[in-house]
């Protein structure tokens, strides 16, 4: 049966950590000789290159993503050529599109347990002996929640549409944006206010806001402007309470 694989392009130290850190997810990186490829078991039911290559992009936001809360460093993996493994072995290389990568070293500090809100060690609520990436790769196949944040924090730099895209799909998740109140996930309605008014309003945010505000737009409530890295240290935080509860 004939197999695909992608290309991948990065830093090798970063390309080895993730390949180390998601054996066992259906969607990871393998290492072959000096090279590295993403593999899929979606890949399975593809025919063409065309399609192989289209899906990769999306699974290449979703790694990025996870580099990105896993250690702090975003744009990790790049996408290349496609491969097809024939059944004899041979290999043949379909050169579909090619994603910049963005430079940069892993400052892996990191444990592999993830904390949970209050800082306490031994978060992992879900089976024993996965990593952090690799359950959340699991649960991106089945949620389309997680797909949709993964998505829009893969967006390198930040805006305020890509963190309003996070915040709105999690809030959507709990049921309403009092919950991330009353669960302690952020400050106060006060802050998700200041946020959401600074995200939607380019008088406000400046240009990657969601929308034109007119010249002159002064809004009645008192939210206080808030600066994008703010914004980012909310949403940051926002996510990482919200995998915590997902785990």
């Amino acid at each position: 049966m004939e197999r695909w694989m992608v290309l991948v392009v990065g830093n090798g130290d970063n390309l080895a950590y993730l390949t180390e850190r998601m054996r066992k997810a259906r969607t990871r990186i393998i290492r072959d000789g000096d090279k590295f490829f993403l593999v899929a078991s979606d890949f399975e039911r593809m025919t063409d290159a065309a399609e192989v290559s289209q899906h990769a992009e999306e699974l290449v936001e979703y790694l990025n993503a996870i580099a990105r809360i896993s250690v702090g460093l975003p744009s990790v993996i790049g996408r290349r050529h496609v491969v097809r493994i024939a059944d004899d072995g041979t290999r043949q290389n379909y050169y579909t599109g090619v994603v910049d990568v963005m430079p940069g070293r892993f400052r892996v500090s990191a444990t592999g347990i993830v904390t949970g809100p209050n800082g306490e060690s031994g978060a992992f609520i879900g089976p024993p002996g996965f990593t952090f990436e690799e359950q959340i790769a699991e649960l991106a196949g089945n949620d389309a929640y997680i797909r949709e944040v993964l998505a829009a924090y893969a967006e390198n730099p930040s805006t305020w549409g890509s963190l309003y895209k996070v915040y709105e799909a999690i809030m959507k998740d709990m049921k309403g944006d009092k919950v991330l109140v009353q669960r302690g996930w952020v400050a106060s309605m006060r802050e998700l206010e200041d946020f959401t008014y600074t995200a939607s309003h380019s008088a406000v945010g400046g240009k990657t806001a969601r929308h034109i505000t007119a010249r002159g737009y002064l809004k009645a409530k008192s939210a206080r402007p808030m600066s994008i890295r703010e914004a980012q240290r909310l949403i940051d935080n926002l996510i990482e309470r919200w995998f915590y509860a997902l785990l």
